[in-house]
């Protein structure tokens, strides 16, 4: 529990820093291509929600069901398994957010606490899931992105273009 405990500190911290930053170009053009703005991000920072992904028993399709874009609610209802299983099947899956909610579960293994910036990078990739509703392909398509393989380019994108 404590290696939870430290990474949801830490993502916390992440949190409540967003939601104070000010954020500059070309970050804001990245929201701006998901259909948000800094102040939407910076509303779902502060009301950000970070648990236990493993283990946990929340379904996946109840995660899409909070998605105000129809189509990725609809997708969702067919989605078997949990965010537990998610996590278990995935090996490098770190975080899982609810599209269109507060909750992002995560997978404190991968997590350094201690590495700021890629926390803070990783967040920020969950907020857009939190705050647009959208899913990793919906993201790195309007980012211009692969959509082949993992996320991981969505983070590194916030990374470069946002801190």
């Amino acid at each position: 529990m404590a290696i939870f405990s430290a990474a949801q500190d830490a993502f916390k911290r992440a949190a409540k820093a967003l939601a104070k930053k000010n954020f500059k170009q070309p970050c804001n053009d990245d929201f701006a291509a998901v259909g948000t703005n800094a102040a939407a991000v910076q509303a779902g920072a502060a009301n950000a929600v970070f648990l236990n992904g493993v283990g946990s028993s929340v379904s996946l399709s109840s995660l899409y069901s909070s998605s105000p874009v129809q189509g990725v609610a609809q997708a969702g209802s067919g989605l078997t398994g949990t965010v537990g299983s998610l996590i278990a099947s995935h090996s490098g899956t770190v975080a899982v957010a609810q599209l269109g909610g507060n909750n992002i579960y995560i997978n404190s293994v991968l997590i350094d606490p201690k590495n700021y910036f890629q926390d803070i990078s990783i967040v920020l990739h969950e907020l857009l899931h939190n705050v647009t509703g959208l899913t990793d392909s919906d993201i790195q398509s309007a980012f211009g992105l692969s959509t082949k393989g993992v996320s991981d380019n969505i983070t590194q994108k916030l990374l470069k273009d946002c801190f």
